[in-house]
């Protein structure tokens, strides 16, 4: 029998009593390890790598011990390694950290009984198995996954990753990670693992799934809002988003050792990027960050982990997790893993079939199969990456076809082809995929036909389940990759329409939608229609109802987000004048249907669908003078006579901030072209720089001698350009600003301003009826046109030779630009 190996954890307080209980182990023929220099005062690899090495971890608890986070991260790597770890119970020993809260310990009224005592528990427990409870969490701490209890041969890269995020113990400052491979190597499983196993490592954990950029500031607002439960002023204002971020950034501050886990982020330079979170590069949030990605990367402070094929023996025993072979049937189960190239995906799918049907399959017959569709084994030794890469996928497709062929039930069939059709990594509401299905709500608690069909392809490994947010699933990558392809090329249209119907279908039952706001939202089921109208093919007269009740949604969502009440009296108010058969249908199924007291309207009392009108932006309190669009055309800002600058997300018609900062009415608003600054001019004379990420008012710019009436950013975006009722435009720098000059010449007020797009020069429209050009680098005025009215609008074209603009009159003049390249 081998020796067995001991590691002692003490605290440089308790040096006596560890070299006395190191010499009795000693005694006892064991082989002992221990730190005996710099303790406390360095986290090595000697120490980490002594600790794997070993089979018990002897801890000697005591006040010091409680204190010393160096014995803190011994008893964790050994817990995160699932090592023996025996607790030696000093007489002013404190209550067991939580983590270990269910470990009996040897108690030591004396060095010498307890060490007797001691020497028996390690003869008795240390080849024993243990299992630690990795589900106990620091604080509110959020991971979607459950723990993996067939977690193996990745206790290395557990290691190696420990190390690279807290290394060196005495390093003031954060660690950042990326884990990097290739689909189906098990970077996402590495990252649950770590998170779980070395939790107590943080002071807190949090998920992010990060497959999509424009989705960083939902989750990230999500652990600010409902995680952590920071506070900001005016919660249920738009503004709130931002202050959320800031507020977690702030937090992070003070607490430096949370850790945020993003999930596939498909390109890491994005991480450095300051356009997803409202200014705020997810690098600079202050946080240690560990992140998964596909794809190779360099980024300044970041370490790079690969995470590589399993070895032959920890893809053998991943096999064995899900269904221990015979004897005789070793040779086979040894063959599917090396047919797949110890991919643990592939081999996870290939247990989770093997073990729910253990009675019709054995080891031989899945190996043969895997022969049958010619997957021979994969040399990884002779291979490429690029290689690997592609056998991996005919290796994942080999185990799925054996799963997809089995799966009897017609529900989950249909679901799986179903989230195959959506994008790759999408976080697929359950309900969405039960609607598009045609699946019916069961009659009772245990009639349940969608969550039966959800239970079994999470159990055949098809579906990843979200384990904290059970109302969404998603497919991993190369399992997508199989269910979009279930459907042939030719018939993907057919089948798509097919479903966008049983959608339609589900919606025009009354108490079903009501039931769906009422659980979900009306921003969830205004989704839902989204994916229904893109799916539905060419029946464009059946489409244009479920279009009519998509566009009622749309239009009413801004009131249906505070009062779902109002559903039935919204719809019937915009689509009472449609004349569909079946909207006049649904309409008298709302007015049956509806219970209790309720506001009915017998009239076309709101603007219906159908017509140029998306959706409404309420929220300005007097007229709205000035409009301009991000460079995106994802978001509005607008100017009102309420002396106040709203920014709206356009996408769902929701006010995502208010700038205030003028004292009167806003009259000219214009966005810098990368989309982050915006400036605006009043009639109180002054011109303001904003950033739209923060909503922070950055300066104010003062020199017009009355109102500011019109305003233009150039092409580069440094300077701002301005017309004044003082008849004089200015032009200023947007870093500093500064003015820079001051154009003169027109004898009445400026209403309009462009520049060309070479950013060379401005073209000013006034009320003295002379439309003038000017060059922006002196001030020197080029050439001028007289109209026989005032001039209120110009605007350039592509070509920088078409010019447009329009007069109070109502006409709208067509001029060239000739000359001006000489």
């Amino acid at each position: 029998m081998k020796n067995i190996r001991v590691f002692i954890s003490y605290s440089s307080r308790d040096r006596e009593a560890a070299e006395s209980i190191h010499e009795r182990l000693a005694a006892a023929g064991f082989d002992v390890w221990r730190g005996q220099t710099r303790l406390e005062t360095d986290w090595s690899k000697e120490i980490a790598y002594a600790l794997a090495e070993s089979d018990v971890l002897c801890l000697l608890w005591s006040e010091h011990s409680a204190e010393s986070k160096w014995v803190k991260h011994e008893w964790l790597t050994a817990r995160a390694l699932e090592k023996r770890i025996i607790p030696c119970l000093f007489p002013t020993a404190p209550t067991l950290p939580e983590p270990l809260y269910n470990l009996q310990g040897v108690s030591f009224p004396s060095l010498e009984e307890g060490s007797k005592q001691l020497i028996e528990r390690v003869k008795g427990e240390a080849f024993l198995p243990v299992k630690y409870d990795y589900k106990v969490l620091p604080g509110n701490s959020y991971i979607p996954f459950n723990p993996n209890p067939f977690f193996t041969g990745r206790h290395a890269d557990l290691l190696d990753l420990y190390m690279k995020m807290i290394g060196n113990l005495n390093k003031i400052g954060i660690n950042q990670v990326g884990t990097v491979g290739m689909g189906g190597i098990g970077k996402t499983q590495l990252a649950v693992e770590f998170a779980y196993r070395l939790s107590f490592g943080f002071q807190g954990i949090y998920w992010v799934q990060a497959a999509d950029p424009y989705r960083w500031a939902d989750e990230f607002i999500s652990i600010a809002r409902d995680r952590l439960k920071l506070k900001v002023k005016d919660p249920d204002r738009p503004e709130a988003e931002r202050q959320y971020i800031f507020a977690l950034q702030d937090y992070f501050k003070s607490h430096p050792n949370t850790l945020v886990v993003m999930d596939n982020v498909t390109d890491p330079k994005l991480l450095n990027n300051d356009g997803y979170l409202f200014g705020i590069p997810p690098l600079t949030l202050g946080c240690d960050l560990l992140f998964t990605t596909r794809k190779h990367f360099q980024l300044p402070g970041v370490s790079s982990q690969s995470v590589n094929i399993l070895s032959s023996d920890a893809a053998y025993n991943l096999l064995k997790s899900y269904r221990v072979p015979q004897t005789f049937e070793e040779e086979y189960a040894k063959a599917i893993c090396n047919a797949v190239g110890n991919l643990p995906l592939a081999i996870i799918l290939a247990g989770a079939y093997l073990r729910d049907y253990r009675e019709n399959i054995s080891f031989a017959d899945y190996s043969n199969e895997l022969k049958k569709k010619r997957l021979g084994s994969i040399d990884i030794g002779d291979m490429s990456e690029e290689s690997l890469a592609t056998r991996h996928v005919a290796a994942v497709k080999a185990t799925l076809q054996s799963q997809w062929e089995m799966l009897k039930d017609e529900n989950a069939r249909y679901l799986f082809k179903l989230a195959g059709q959506f994008p790759e990594a999408a976080i697929i509401p359950k309900a969405r995929l039960g609607l598009l299905a045609g699946i019916k709500p069961g009659q009772s608690r245990l009639d349940q036909p969608l969550a039966k069909a959800l239970n079994q392809l999470h159990d055949l490994c098809l579906l990843e389940k979200l384990e904290s947010d059970a109302s969404a699933a998603r497919l991993h990558p190369l399992v997508r990759d199989f269910a979009f392809n279930l459907i042939p090329e030719e018939e993907r249209g057919n089948f798509r329409s097919a479903a966008a119907q049983n959608l339609k279908e589900a919606y025009f039952d009354y108490p079903r939608l009501e039931a769906q706001v009422l659980a979900r939202g009306v921003q969830k089921v205004i989704e839902d229609l989204q994916v229904g109208i893109d799916w539905w093919g060419i029946d464009r007269a059946q489409k244009q109802d479920l279009e009519l009740f998509h566009g009622a949604l749309r239009l009413s969502s801004h009131v249906l987000f505070h009062d779902q009440a109002q559903l039935a009296g919204q719809l019937i108010g915009r689509l009472i004048a449609q004349e569909s058969s079946g909207i006049i249908s649904f309409l008298e199924q709302i007015r049956t249907a509806k219970r209790g007291p309720w506001l009915c309207p017998y009239s076309a009392s709101m603007i219906p669908p159908g017509g140029p009108l998306i959706r409404m932006l309420i929220g300005h309190t007097a007229q709205v003078q000035t409009l301009s669009l991000t460079p995106d055309g994802k978001r509005a800002v607008s100017g009102s006579m309420d002396h106040t600058i709203k920014v709206w997300n356009l996408e769902t018609g929701r006010e995502l901030r208010t700038l205030k900062g003028h004292s009167s009415t806003i009259c000219a608003v214009a966005v810098t072209p990368d989309g982050r600054r915006a400036v605006s001019g009043s009639w109180d004379r002054t011109l303001k720089v904003w950033d739209l990420e923060t909503g922070q008012e950055l300066r104010t710019l003062e020199g017009h001698a009355d109102w500011v009436r019109a305003v233009t950013v150039t092409p580069d975006g440094r300077r701002a350009v301005s017309g004044s009722k003082d008849g004089t435009l200015k032009v200023w720098d947007l870093e500093t600003g500064r003015e820079l000059r001051t154009l003169k010449g027109h004898t009445d007020e400026i209403d309009a301003v462009t520049v060309t797009a070479e950013g060379r020069r401005v073209i000013s429209g006034p009320w003295d009826r002379t439309l003038k050009v000017w060059d922006l680098e002196t001030g020197r005025e080029m050439a001028s046109f007289t109209e026989d009215a005032k001039i209120y609008a110009v605007a350039m074209g592509p070509d920088d030779k078409t010019l447009v603009a329009g007069d109070m009159s109502g006409r709208v003049h067509f001029l060239r630009l000739e000359g001006f390249d000489q």
